[in-house]
């Protein structure tokens, strides 16, 4: 199952892009319903259902999202468990450029420093023209150029 990514705006000079705000309610949703479940079977779990069960605890724990922040001039990137994700910084100063990289078979935007590229998104080729315009607002609010290619 593919979760897309969506770009929101917060704040005045801040652009969030990462999970739909309604992952976790849905997650929630899967878990009652497994829960729920299980109780009117008698709590009786086989080895796939303890499985299923786990995976719908851990989706609705994961978390993964870009936040552009234009006041403090850097780029954060979160993904992991909500409790204890990973992150990663860039100042705007370190960002050259984001590009956007169209194949046949995916589409992705990257955003390139001197030190290396990171990957911001891919998506299914059909999906590109939404991801450059999303590409073109985060570059623009960053005040870095966007390009093709």
């Amino acid at each position: 199952m593919e979760i897309p990514l969506t770009l929101r705006s917060p704040g005045p000079g801040l652009l969030v892009y990462g999970l739909p705000r309604w992952h976790r309610p849905l997650m929630a949703l899967v878990l009652a319903l497994l829960a729920a479940g299980a109780a009117l079977g008698g709590l009786r779990f086989g080895p796939l259902a303890w499985a299923v069960l786990a995976l719908a605890v851990l989706g609705g724990l994961y978390e993964e999202s870009w936040s552009f922040d234009a006041a403090a001039g850097r780029a954060v990137r979160r993904t992991g468990l909500c409790f204890a994700p990973r992150r990663s910084e860039v100042a705007f100063g370190a960002i050259e450029r984001f590009r956007l990289a169209q194949g046949a078979r995916s589409a992705e935007l990257v955003l390139e420093c001197a030190d290396g590229s990171r990957l911001v998104d891919q998506v299914p080729a059909r999906r590109g023209a939404r991801l450059r315009d999303r590409g073109e607002r985060i570059a623009a609010l960053c005040g870095k150029p966007f390009s093709l290619g």
